[in-house]
């Protein structure tokens, strides 16, 4: 009986040792550092285009590009009307007037980067509106659009106020969606103190929404816009009117004050209508007087005994 204990005791040791030893054996094997498998490489064209693009990664970017290029070449014409009423302030009319001179449009560049088909009756170099009416002596003078609204207006353009948001669309169009701000300055303006003139062109900013297909060969073969798009903040794809003064005068107008009368020369048909022009302040709800400044147009010297001479009362009650 003792002998029997004595192995069931030795078993249960022998046991017990192996129960230890595997653990240990187990803990030691878990502590070792082991290589962690990483999963297959991926290809950047299946990270950035979704399964169902009709159009690998290169393609959409090649579109988006366009889409920019063309919008820009729609958009951007004449002179910049992003700068501030500042820029040409407080200059001689002559200084003022030069800078605010907008080149004669000519020519499409819409022609050369798209396949849209561009009809004789767009653009600047279509007939003018003169040489429509059989008005034969100003069709000799304004042959073409062009060269009509360079008689008609001083200052004319328009510029993407920033740069346009541009989306791919999964169908293979592009989104172009921003806001394009216009300026126009005619004749006129015949508010003065002195020999300080006011000028007064006139903005305004517009909504862009515009979606555009691509062909086969990549080329814009169409354009959609999504909110109206008038011929002076796209010139090459329609047909100009003479509606722009009319809508743009009831934007921004702000005084730019220039000494000496400006003299502009602009011709406008007896049928025509043209920027309304400012007579005296207040007479104008939409005119911003803020540059007309007499300390900075250097009218009140040390001379005046800190006295204003010479300056009507603004809409505001202040003296100027």
């Amino acid at each position: 009986m003792k002998k029997k204990t004595i192995g069931i005791i030795l078993v249960a040791t022998l046991i017990i040792a192996a129960v230890v030893g595997w653990c240990l054996w187990r803990q030691h094997e878990l502590a070792k550092p082991r290589a962690i498998p990483m999963p297959p490489p991926t290809s950047s064209s299946s990270q950035t285009a979704p399964s169902n693009s009709p159009h690998p990664q290169a393609e959409r970017q090649e579109r988006i590009d366009m889409a920019l290029k063309v919008e820009h070449a729609m958009r951007d014409w004449g002179v910049d009307a992003n700068l501030p009423a500042s820029s040409y302030a407080y200059k001689t009319a002559g200084d003022a007037l030069a800078m605010l001179r907008a080149p004669r449009l000519t020519g499409n560049p819409i022609r050369e980067l798209t396949a849209l088909d561009i009809e004789d009756t767009w653009g600047p170099d279509a007939r003018s509106v003169p040489c429509e009416l059989g008005m034969n002596g100003d069709c000799m003078v304004s042959p073409t659009m062009g060269q009509w609204w360079a008689n008609e207006a001083w200052a004319y353009g328009s510029r993407w106020v920033e740069e346009p948001t541009v989306q791919y669309l999964e169908d293979g169009s592009v989104s172009v969606v921003g806001d394009v701000r216009a300026v126009l300055l005619q004749d006129g303006d015949s508010y003065n103190d002195g020999d300080w003139y006011a000028l007064t062109p006139a903005w305004r900013t517009y909504p862009v929404k515009d979606t555009l297909t691509f062909n086969d060969e990549g080329k814009v073969e169409s354009v959609h816009h999504d909110e109206p798009d008038l011929w002076w903040i796209d010139p090459y794809l329609q047909q100009w009117s003479e509606a722009m003064p009319a809508q743009i005068g009831g934007g921004d107008r702000q005084v730019i004050p220039v000494k000496g009368q400006p003299r502009m020369n602009l011709t406008h048909l007896a049928a025509g209508r043209w920027l309304r022009g400012v007579k005296d302040m207040g007479s104008m709800d939409n005119v911003d007087w803020t540059l007309w400044d007499a300390e900075k147009m250097g009218v009140c010297l040390a001379s005046c005994g800190g006295q204003q001479q010479g300056f009507t009362e603004s809409p505001d009650g202040r003296e100027h």
